[in-house]
């Protein structure tokens, strides 16, 4: 019965000491599992700001790009309104050219101070000299006049 006892007390010990160890082991696992936990909710919350972020960084970039959408059709608002007018002008200035030929008016063309300094560089105009033009159908006798004057034959 000593025997059965010690035997007995030895199997209780053996049974604490089995569960004691089974214990730890579940406090451990119990443990890695909560810093697993506590690893992917911090990873979770690295991946939420960073989704705000760039979420907040893509809104900055759709209101710059829209207010630079909205500047270029101001823009081209602006410059059609400007086309606009100054088609309007064209036509009346043709209006009123047409009128004035209908009516006989011949328009007077004076030409501009660039014009002239453009023409008589294109014609070779020097200051003090004659000037002459020689016109007329072929062959009837322009390059002779000009040969006598210069005293050619």
């Amino acid at each position: 019965m000593q025997a059965a006892r010690a035997e007995a007390e030895h199997a209780r010990w053996e049974a604490e000491q089995a569960r004691g160890v089974v214990q730890r082991e579940a406090e451990i696992q119990r443990q890695e599992a909560d810093r697993r936990e506590n690893q992917l909710r911090e990873e979770a919350k690295r991946a939420t700001e960073a989704a705000q972020w760039e979420a907040q960084r893509q809104r900055e970039i759709a209101a710059e790009e829209k207010r630079k959408a909205v500047e270029a059709q101001q823009a081209a608002e602006a410059a059609a309104r400007a086309a606009a007018e100054e088609a309007s002008r064209a036509h009346a200035a043709k209006e009123e050219a047409e009128r004035q030929l209908r009516e006989g008016i011949q328009p007077v063309i004076m030409p501009s101070t660039v014009d002239l300094e453009a023409a008589r560089r294109r014609v070779g105009y020097r200051e003090g000299y004659y000037h002459f033009a020689v016109t007329g159908i072929a062959g009837s006798g322009k390059s002779s006049l000009i040969n006598a004057f210069r005293g050619l034959r």
